[in-house]
């Protein structure tokens, strides 16, 4: 849909998979290491240069990206529906946390 919704606006990203896993990688990322300013993540200055981010993507294919994400079609979008723009990636998301998660039917909390 990013492609698609970017195309709507006039920009026309060319983005795959990788790329989005990679926009996703730098957001993640961005939330551990906390720079002052975004532009700071692509900074060639070495008390706060962060080569990993420059070499997983260029500032601008971020900015892009970041601009243009869409998870659904603005225009199937049902009125009223509030999870509608997150709905696919919650739902696949919350499968994936089933799958994996450990489940009891009793939990204790320790609190010592």
């Amino acid at each position: 849909m990013t492609k698609t919704y970017s195309m709507q606006k006039g920009s026309g990203i060319d983005v795959d998979w990788q790329d989005i896993g990679q926009f996703f990688g730098v957001l993640l990322l961005s939330g551990y290491h906390h720079i002052p300013e975004e532009n700071m993540y692509w900074s060639s200055a070495e008390d706060i240069e962060i080569p990993r981010v420059k070499k997983i993507m260029t500032r601008n294919k971020f900015r892009q990206l970041k601009q243009n994400f869409h998870l659904m079609d603005n225009t199937d979008l049902q009125p009223g529906d509030k999870l509608g723009k997150i709905n696919p990636i919650y739902l696949e998301l919350n499968t994936k946390f089933q799958q994996f998660g450990m489940f009891h039917q009793t939990l204790s909390i320790d609190e010592s």
